[in-house]
């Protein structure tokens, strides 16, 4: 379950800082101090995966054999990686690629299968990496409010930047049992309130 409520851009900072500092009250003593600060309002993590184009150019990068042994060339990778088609801004998978799929009307891209056989070997690499998670991040707006204990139905790491977040992408945390609050940002927002102070 989730709750969408609208912010607006130039306050989301403020609103999230304030709400984390009230609830930080509402936990139970024995939940470190540090915990009590950080978690009453927590970002909600995403995990972003290598898709068909950018599994191509990794495999690319590090494919080897006796024809190659310097690998394949840039040009050629990115060759290779326009040749997979973009329908409503979705990349046809691997496996489409290579073997169509009738249900949704899609053929195999023979230019593609042409030029991925050219090296042996490096279509079962493509396939190996694409969708292995290569990144991780916050949500832009999902947030999950803790009182209690967060421990009990919920794990937390950093991001890069130093950010607590849960362990667990919106779904998973959904299934523990939290209720996700959707925090978005709509420029109208600043736009109604900037027009409010000028009447």
């Amino acid at each position: 379950m989730d709750i969408d409520i609208d912010l607006c851009p130039s306050k989301v900072r403020i609103i999230l800082d304030k709400i984390a500092d009230e609830r930080s009250h509402m936990f139970y003593n024995n939940v470190p101090t540090w915990a009590k600060k950080l978690l009453g309002c927590t970002r909600i993590a995403t995990f972003g995966t290598e898709q068909t184009k950018s599994a191509i150019l990794a495999a690319c990068r590090g494919y080897r054999s006796e024809d190659y042994p310097d690998g394949i060339d840039i040009d050629q990778a990115q060759y290779m990686a326009s040749l997979i088609p973009q329908e409503r801004g979705f990349l046809w998978s691997i496996k489409e690629v290579v073997y169509g799929d009738k249900e949704k009307n899609r053929k195999p891209i023979t230019s593609f299968i042409r030029e991925v056989n050219n090296f042996p070997g490096l279509l079962d690499i493509i396939i190996a990496i694409e969708g292995v998670i290569n990144k991780r991040s916050s949500h832009a707006s999902g947030i999950l409010f803790f009182d209690k204990d967060p421990f009990e139905h919920c794990a937390f790491m950093k991001t890069p930047s130093g950010e607590i977040i849960t362990q667990w992408d919106l779904h998973d945390v959904e299934y523990m049992g939290n209720t996700k609050y959707d925090m978005l940002v709509t420029e109208v927002q600043d736009k109604i309130v900037q027009t409010i102070n000028f009447l």
